[in-house]
């Protein structure tokens, strides 16, 4: 009750600095997470919630060994609220990079030159119940992702192949023109601070996590 006497007036004093365009991240653990998340509530507004992000700060424990009774402690937690999430500023997506498996599963393909890619699908979701056009091309008619006249144009810049006669013509997709894949609400690519870090500072509750900026990709933050 103290901790959340603490910091109630430092949450509120937050939102009302903030811009109506900001948002807030909360780093904390799950002692005292679901606390704060009423809190935020009280302050923000539930309907300003954004995300619960979760983060793999370190490895699996071995506390088990000394006699524990619980699963490993490995993750904390980040809250994400807006000031007005119907105002909140645009949302840079950042992406990670493919894992060599998945790259050598879907992008096994290759051009003459070396360029690999994929072969994605052409149709449109729904079965036409969403609006999409229907038309023939290559002797088959379906529901499409796009237009027919930016259909044609990929036909023409041979980014449509047709596997075999007869087959659902499909999108060649490359590798290089991808962006990844899309980092989501449970984050396990940020190292915590070790013993032997250049970053660390000598605190003893130094953490290091990452936001998502709204103007460039994930920035790293020293929490202390």
């Amino acid at each position: 009750m103290a901790y959340l006497a603490m910091m109630a007036p430092r949450l509120a004093e937050l939102h009302r600095i903030l811009k109506e365009t900001g948002s807030l991240y909360l780093h904390c653990d799950p002692t005292a997470s679901h606390y704060l998340r009423v809190v935020l509530d009280g302050i923000f507004g539930n309907k300003n919630f954004i995300n619960e992000i979760s983060w793999k700060r370190t490895t699996t424990k071995s506390d088990f060994r000394q006699g524990a009774k619980n699963w490993p402690r490995i993750r904390d937690v980040i809250h994400h609220y807006a000031k007005d999430a119907s105002k909140l500023a645009t949302f840079n997506q950042p992406f990670g990079a493919y894992s060599e498996e998945y790259t050598d599963a879907k992008y096994h393909l290759q051009d003459a030159d070396g360029r690999r890619y994929m072969l994605d699908n052409l149709t449109a979701p729904g079965a036409g119940s969403r609006g999409h056009p229907q038309y023939e091309i290559f002797g088959v008619t379906r529901y499409w992702r796009y237009g027919k006249e930016k259909m044609e144009r990929l036909i023409a810049e041979g980014r449509v192949v047709q596997p075999s006669p007869g087959a659902v013509p499909r999108y060649k997709r490359y590798l290089d023109e991808v962006k990844g894949i899309a980092i989501g609400d449970t984050w396990e690519d940020i190292s915590a601070i070790n013993s032997q870090a250049k970053e660390r500072l000598g605190y003893d509750t130094q953490n290091l996590w990452r936001c998502l900026n709204v103007s460039s990709a994930r920035r790293a933050i020293r929490a202390m």
